[in-house]
């Protein structure tokens, strides 16, 4: 793994010009579209190598998918290989995701090919490990080499900020996440209006939820059944959802009364 470089403090100004924020929301807007790139990607090339493993591979030979001993095969063999990739490969997988937080130094744009590849084969071999680190650092770390060619006075520290907004955007789905996730993990006490420092975060964050929610790709939310009033048990275990249940229908609803030709024999209402 590489070592981690000192971090260089970020610096929030008191008062920022109206005109300065102005021109870095429209750079959070373009990082913010341009982060939902690399996991889209990703996670389609995550889809495709899971097919060949366990679909496709198993079809052409006359065994199935989920046998045990082939699962045990394929788990063992990835993990040789993305240990070799970590060990040999230029980069080394970039930094330790353990020990290096989700808001740091760029890695170097060397380490990126190695990273991915280890990320895409573990996540397709079955290997449930949370990729945000990984996102985050190559989101990060693109962003910066390319803003820095048509923007070098720009501080790459507000780059690599904004490209970790936009990136917890674009996975979550919701912009509120980012800029309380930045707060925290910087660790740092915020000079001046607060609204100053997580406004350009969080427009970074909501451009990259938009993009996900225009293109209709998942993101990683977790549905909980749906209710129609709220109580106490609701508020206090936070439960409560303002959406009705999604059910599974193939025909057109009224909008009153049960659906007809739906699949699902509990739907009552549209």
């Amino acid at each position: 793994m590489l070592s981690r470089p000192p971090e260089a403090p970020l610096k929030d100004v008191e008062h920022p010009d109206a005109r300065a924020m102005a021109r870095e929301a429209v750079l959070a807007v373009l990082v913010g579209v341009a982060a939902a790139a690399i996991p889209i990607a990703v996670f389609e090339a995550v889809r495709f190598v899971a097919e060949v493993l366990y679909v496709r591979v198993p079809h052409a030979f006359g065994f199935g998918g989920d046998d045990r001993w082939w699962i045990l095969a394929v788990l063992t063999t990835a993990g040789v290989v993305v240990g070799s990739i970590v060990w040999l490969a230029p980069g080394h997988g970039g930094r330790d995701s353990a020990t290096a937080g989700l808001i740091g130094p760029p890695i170097p744009l060397s380490a990126l090919p190695s990273l991915l590849a280890a990320m895409v084969l573990a996540l397709g071999a079955g290997v449930s490990l949370s990729p945000e680190n990984v996102l985050i650092s190559v989101n990060a770390a693109l962003a910066v080499w390319i803003v820095a060619r048509l923007r070098p006075a720009f501080a790459s520290e507000r780059v690599i900020v904004l490209a970790t907004a936009a990136t917890i955007g674009v996975q979550f789905g919701t912009p509120i996440a980012a800029p309380l996730a930045y707060l925290e993990l910087t660790g740092r006490r915020v000079r001046g209006n607060l609204w100053d420092v997580v406004f350009t975060p969080l427009v970074a964050a909501g451009a990259g939820a938009v993009t996900m929610a225009v293109l209709r790709r998942p993101v990683l939310t977790i549905d909980v059944p749906g209710s129609w009033s709220t109580t106490l048990p609701d508020v206090l275990g936070g439960a409560a959802s303002p959406r009705p249940p999604r059910w599974s229908c193939s025909a057109r609803c009224t909008g009153t009364g049960p659906c007809t030709g739906c699949s699902t024999a509990s739907a009552t209402r549209c």
